[in-house]
């Protein structure tokens, strides 16, 4: 038989037959398919928990009546939402497991267990059939490999995701109404503790340490400077550690609950998929109670330390000694610190050098100061200031009274996206009576100072002006000021 002149007959076409193997029991063991299970519960309560191990324990059966399947391992996640894989750990780990070859089919009881947001699920499922992965949903009786399902698979994901929307609006509304009836959440925290009726009482030994840190805070001191001395004195957190860090500081500083209020809403969430949490800024209704429980802590130092806190006054730590206290004149400059003279890679000596300067800028002319010159000689004028103590002491006192006798200035303002509205003045009068205060029991328990004490000279030191290339005025308590010279 000839075709376009070419005789079929005579035309070998080579078969290439597929190999069989053995039906050896170890073989048939590694033809059987590797199956893994997935199952997940939203909340941590214990009939969520009894309804994950009654998934686990249904999937165990059915992996063992199916005779092409081999179990691997079982995947679950507690008290996690659906709506994001960022938080769901071992969901993670049954994927990173699937790029590494270790599975081939993933095992789950339904769409909405799998995951809750469309976009993540048909963009997981279409990685993982990629890798010849199939993921079979038991209760929609869908198994991904198959060429109908991701049409379904779609439509569902979508329901499944306006089901978790719903869910999430119901819930954002029965918080609202729980705010709106006075209803708080009241969480374990330093210096409170609930009884079993879950009324609110206080720990005193606790409470002193809310309140010292408030009036360090007040006075001055950065939320690290203030971790730092509570780690150095040994005060123990409400989890009963020694590790404070500066953004617990901030925290304690705006909790309401220290002065008897409770607030709700103070964040919210602007997407049920991602759920991340949004300081709220009045966007929406914030809930606020007065005189809930007992207060730890004067409604006005509340304010105070809100208000610098809004204001940015207290920066973070000042761990070098003359950070933000020597300006330049030119433009109001402030110095920073440089080493200089390097001998082997190593700086044997430290300068304050105006910021203009250092750029090489033009119009400003002053040199460095050497950080040991500047030492000696902040000594000796607080050592001069202090050689008539009891007259200092007096004055500051003096200035105290006055400083209380002052009338507030009428201005209201909010602190706190608005929760609550000071005065003003008042508050200024607190803030500098306090440090006031604190410079006078400082001042009370220091005699002549024969080296430079940083803790010393931050409570005393207003600043250091420029005048010329080797001339400084220092100014201590904005009372005493000293013109110098130094030698650069």
């Amino acid at each position: 038989m000839t075709w376009k002149g070419v005789n079929v007959n005579e035309t070998k076409v080579r078969i290439i037959k597929a190999k069989h193997n053995n039906t050896s029991t170890e073989q048939q063991e590694v033809r059987k398919k590797r199956v893994v299970v997935y199952c997940r519960v939203s909340t941590n309560s214990d009939e969520q928990l009894e309804s994950l191990d009654e998934q686990i324990k249904y999937f165990e059966r059915m992996a063992k009546r199916n005779p092409d399947w081999r179990l691997v391992k079982i995947y679950s996640d507690e008290g996690k939402t659906g709506t994001s894989m960022k938080y769901r750990h071992n969901f993670r780990q049954m994927l990173e497991d699937c790029d590494n070859g270790l599975v081939d089919i993933i095992v789950t009881k339904s769409i909405s267990r799998f995951a809750r947001n469309a976009l993540d699920c048909i963009k997981t499922i279409r990685k993982l059939k990629e890798k010849k992965i199939g993921v079979l949903f038991e209760k929609e009786n869908i198994f991904t490999l198959d060429s109908t399902s991701e049409f379904v698979l779609t439509l569902l994901s979508a329901v499944a995701e306006e089901e978790s929307n719903n869910i999430s609006n119901n819930v954002r509304w029965g918080i609202k109404s729980r705010l709106s009836r006075g209803i708080f959440s009241f969480r374990d925290m330093l210096g409170y503790y609930r009884d079993k009726d879950k009324r609110v009482h206080i720990i005193e030994e606790e409470a002193e340490i809310v309140r010292e840190a408030f009036d360090l805070f007040i006075c001055g001191y950065s939320p690290r400077e203030i971790a730092d001395r509570f780690m150095a004195a040994g005060y123990l957190s409400k989890q009963g550690g020694n590790k404070w860090y500066p953004g617990s500081m901030r925290h304690l500083f705006e909790n309401e609950k220290y002065i008897g209020a409770c607030a709700g809403q103070k964040t919210y969430s602007n997407s049920f998929l991602d759920r991340r949490r949004i300081v709220n800024q009045n966007e929406q209704n914030i809930y606020i109670e007065d005189d809930t429980h007992e207060p730890i802590v004067e409604k006005i130092d509340y304010y105070a330390a809100n208000y610098i806190l809004e204001r940015n006054e207290i920066g973070e730590t000042r761990t070098l000694p003359f950070t933000g206290v020597i300006f330049c004149p030119k433009g109001n400059q402030k110095f920073r610190r440089k080493p200089a003279y390097y001998r082997d890679g190593v700086p044997q000596s430290l300068e304050w050098v105006c910021c203009i300067h250092d750029k090489r800028c033009e119009g400003c002319k002053i040199t460095q100061f050497k950080e040991n010159g500047l030492k000696e000689v902040c000594v000796e004028t607080l050592n001069e200031w202090l050689a008539d103590k009891e007259s200092v002491i007096s004055q500051l006192n003096r200035e105290l009274k006055q400083l209380m006798r002052y009338k507030a200035s009428g201005e209201i303002v909010p602190i706190r996206y608005g929760m609550f509205e000071i005065d003003r003045g008042a508050v200024e009068r607190r803030i500098k009576a306090k440090r006031l205060e604190h410079l006078i029991d400082t001042l009370k328990s220091i005699r002549q100072v024969e080296a430079f004490d940083d803790s010393v000279m931050r409570v005393v030191l207003t600043g250091i002006t420029v005048l010329g290339k080797s001339k400084i005025r220092i100014e201590l308590c904005n009372t005493y000021k000293k013109e110098i010279i130094i030698l650069t």
